[in-house]
């Protein structure tokens, strides 16, 4: 420091390379999470059993809901291979028409349907006099339905979405648009996707906004003892970090996710200018 003061430099100056390799790291970890985490995120859910396994292999589906209010359950689904077995279908029950069941050995998918191995619906009739419910099975080959491969990969896996790339997201939405379902859940599931594709930038600046704030605690004219520095420095730094992680990934009611997720970027800013511009140099 010493040194720098008789050169008449700022001291704004010995941070600047610090700034420049943690843009260098940041620049890493954005490659890293577009390119190399997202082909290990289905592995996530990995039992012990899995270790060391590539692929995807079969696991139960959850029951989900199609853009035509059916509810849809398979007892295994191989997400490598787009097969669904032990296929359950629900219809929607309405004041006119009774609900139906469809089940099937399997199902793969062709050509925006389901082609059914063994399929049957069972139709329920009404007595008029019992008002006693009959089955009326018929057999059933292919069921037409904007519930794809990818819509199910969506909804299995939807729990590693912080794992995924900004285009994987992307097409989760869109799918997501296609498929339908409950409004209100889909809305909740748009908003948490949206968050995830936009708030891993917003925890990026917010870590570099982060290390702004903390700089100013060590660039002093004057000697001073660094481990006291580093304990001032300490709260206000893990504040700044925590702060920028839980703002990017909380809703804000009445705002889009897009934009609320760089609340923290904005406040972090106001902090960082000031205390920069503050340095005695």
């Amino acid at each position: 420091m010493g040194a720098l003061r008789a050169a008449g430099q700022p001291l704004q100056r010995v941070g600047r390379p610090i700034l420049i390799v943690a843009l260098g790291f940041t620049l890493l970890a954005v490659v890293n999470q577009e390119l190399f985490l997202p082909r290990a995120a289905h592995l996530v859910t990995r039992d012990h059993g899995q270790a060391g396994v590539r692929l995807l292999g079969a696991s139960q589906a959850p029951l989900v809901s199609d853009s035509l209010g059916r509810s849809w359950y398979a007892q295994s689904f191989d997400a490598d291979q787009g097969v669904l077995e032990g296929v359950y279908v629900w219809e929607r029950e309405t004041e006119t028409a009774p609900g139906a069941r469809v089940r099937a050995e399997s199902a793969r998918w062709r050509d925006g349907g389901w082609d059914l191995t063994g399929g049957v619906i069972e139709t329920r009739g009404r007595d008029r006099t019992t008002e006693a419910a009959t089955p009326q099975p018929n057999t059933i080959t292919r069921l037409e339905t904007a519930l794809a491969p990818p819509a199910l990969r969506m909804r299995q896996f939807a729990g590693n979405a912080q794992a995924l790339s900004v285009a994987q997201l992307t097409e989760m939405i869109r799918t997501l648009d296609r498929v339908g379902g409950d409004p209100v859940r889909a809305a909740a599931e748009r908003d948490r996707l949206e968050r995830y594709r936009f708030g891993r930038f917003a925890i990026l600046v917010c870590n570099l906004l982060g290390l702004v704030i903390a700089m100013p605690f060590f660039l002093t004219r004057l000697p001073q003892n660094m481990a006291l520095q580093s304990l001032r420095c300490a709260p206000v730094a893990v504040l700044a970090l925590m702060g920028g992680i839980i703002g990017a990934n909380a809703a804000i009611p009445g705002v889009p996710a897009a934009v609320g997720v760089f609340f923290p970027v904005v406040i972090l800013l106001a902090i960082a200018i000031p205390l920069v511009t503050s340095v005695r140099t």
